[in-house]
């Protein structure tokens, strides 16, 4: 075979490909749809009116599943009781994450596109791509560590425990404010901190106990333009020995999570260093907040000392 007849068969041959690939993506395309719905999986779903749909066919199967759970539910809820936007529609682009079996109680992260428009007018949204994971609560932890000296001297020391692990999505480490996922199931207010206190720095407590309280203020939403996560913030208070702090700084938690956790503590005096080097936006914005509670505190003290003065002279 000579050189340019290979070339002409070679060439023949990416035609024949750029005709015929097409045509076989086109069909299994067909396929695929004539295959779910002979499955019984719906084109689309719908909640309060605001339509689900899929992107691509191998989505369509999970549509009825994302559709019927608490956590997909919820985000759309917050549309209506906000009544700043009008959804009218919402395509999921990428297969949804289940943290387990591909029921609606376990359904982890969804992500997609709406259609969307700015409540009682026409103008529609154009920043509409959505990553969902649902609300979050975090936990400040304040440590008042009890350490001796060579001389049997004792000294309290104010301290924060955060805690240092591997974060794929970001490549590396980071130390990081104690946080877990909220229920969407159960909406249990202080479920997700009990649990994580106990996974991630071995500190067993109940619903009931008073140092768990929450920080002032509201929600915050750490990357608002893109993803649906919401903080909710707590703080928890407590008292340690020098035992079990060296054994809270040498041990490695949730292991029984496949994770693994190391505690690292930081001097509470000097923590905005800290802050600014970690770059944890969890534990800085908690910072604020309990430093502005504290702050507050006196002050509103020392108001009702006054009160009860003016009150007690009249």
């Amino acid at each position: 075979m000579t050189m340019s007849t290979f070339r002409r068969l070679f060439y023949e041959f990416i035609v024949c490909l750029n005709y015929f690939v097409p045509l076989l993506w086109r069909g299994l395309d067909e396929w695929l749809n004539d295959y779910s719905q002979e499955e019984g999986d719906q084109e689309i779903c719908e909640y309060r009116g605001v339509l689900l749909k899929a992107a691509h066919p191998h989505i369509k199967p999970f549509l009825k599943t994302v559709n019927s759970s608490d956590k997909y539910r919820f985000w759309v809820d917050q549309f209506f009781e906000q009544s700043k936007i009008e959804l009218a529609e919402f395509t999921l682009t990428d297969m949804p994450n289940f943290f387990g079996p591909a029921t609606p109680d376990r359904l982890g992260f969804f992500k997609g596109y709406g259609k969307s428009f700015e409540s009682g007018t026409n103008i529609f949204i154009p920043s509409n791509i959505a990553f969902c994971r649902g609300e979050c609560d975090a936990c400040l932890v304040i440590a008042t560590v009890t350490l001796r000296g060579k001389d049997d001297s004792v000294t309290k020391k104010k301290m924060v425990p955060l805690a240092e692990q591997l974060r794929f999505a970001s490549g590396g480490y980071r130390i990081e404010a104690l946080a877990g996922m909220r229920d969407a199931n159960t909406r249990a207010i202080k479920g997700p901190i009990i649990t994580e206190l106990e996974q991630e720095f071995g500190i067993k407590i109940t619903e009931d106990d008073r140092r768990l309280q929450r920080l002032p203020g509201g929600k915050s939403w750490p990357s608002p333009g893109a993803c649906d996560e919401a903080i909710n913030h707590w703080y928890f208070e407590f008292d340690i020995e020098e035992e079990k702090y060296w054994e809270m700084c040498s041990r490695i938690y949730g292991e029984d999570q496949n994770e693994k956790i190391r505690i690292r503590f930081f001097d509470y005096d000097t923590i905005d260093e800290t802050l600014n080097e970690i770059g944890d936006y969890k534990a800085s914005d908690m910072i604020r907040r309990y430093r502005y509670m504290k702050e507050q505190v006196p002050e509103e003290l020392g108001r009702g000392k006054r009160i009860r003065r003016m009150t007690t002279a009249m």
